[in-house]
């Protein structure tokens, strides 16, 4: 649920260092420095979640 998503995405982030997180969700994605969009194994674009959340609509799409 996303409740329990938050409260672990957020403990996540307060351990510092480096995290690869893989989903769909947009919301878990809102934090990250650079995001990656595959399809079908491939890198098709990457970038912040603000620049690419106005190329793909359905990224930021149920984000809160």
């Amino acid at each position: 649920d996303h409740s329990t998503e938050t409260r672990l995405i957020d403990f996540i982030y307060s351990q510092g260092g480096s995290l690869i997180i893989s989903s769909h969700r947009g919301s878990a994605l809102k934090r990250c420095d650079e995001i990656l969009i595959l399809e079908e194994g491939r890198i098709i674009d990457r970038g912040p979640y603000e620049a690419l959340a106005l190329r793909y609509p359905e990224l930021a799409y149920g984000a809160s």
